[in-house]
């Protein structure tokens, strides 16, 4: 079995799609030994990560790059979004023909600069949704460490607000925001 998955993985014209699904498959057979995945199928480790990390794209993204209605480009970008807005931004890049620069600054111009944020983001280095994680594994990415998941820097930012304001009740009376 480990040999076919392996035969099938360096077959000519898969789509990258397959070739991430394959690899992810490879990795649950090699017991997550990337190093033995990647020797397996003379693929480096930063091309084993680009294609696993397109398995954070949702079905309708990875299937609209299967059939070549997105760039590759495109499901760069949309791997580092939550699938709920790439699913809500596919059909309209699709209807409006948006190039892939496009797409790029529509991402940056809806996330947030984590340099701004009031909380600790120790925590956002390693999140998938901040931009400088997508820079380290691909070409196309939204520049300058943001997050690209508004939702979660939203709620990190209440929480801090709350935690500040707890803090500020047993020295002031009223603390407003």
């Amino acid at each position: 079995r480990k040999i076919s998955l392996v035969e099938n993985t360096v077959r000519a014209n898969m789509s990258h799609i397959e070739e991430a699904n394959a690899a992810a498959r490879l990795l649950g057979e090699f017991n997550g030994d990337r190093d033995e995945v990647c020797r397996r199928i003379s693929w480096s480790k930063s091309k084993l990560e680009q294609r696993l990390a397109l398995l954070n794209c949702s079905q309708s993204v990875q299937q609209a790059l299967i059939e070549r209605k997105i760039l590759l480009g495109h499901a760069e970008l949309f791997a580092g979004i939550r699938r709920e807005v790439q699913d809500r931004i596919l059909p309209v890049l699709i209807e409006r023909k948006l190039s892939v620069q496009d797409l790029k600054r529509e991402i940056a111009a809806q996330s947030c600069e984590l340099k701004s944020a009031i909380f600790d983001t120790t925590a956002c280095a390693s999140c998938p949704h901040n931009s400088d994680q997508q820079k380290s594994m691909f070409a196309e990415c939204v520049d300058g460490g943001r997050c690209t998941d508004r939702n979660c820097f939203k709620q990190k930012t209440d929480d801090e607000l709350n935690r500040r304001v707890e803090s500020l009740k047993e020295e002031y009376p009223v603390v407003r925001l």
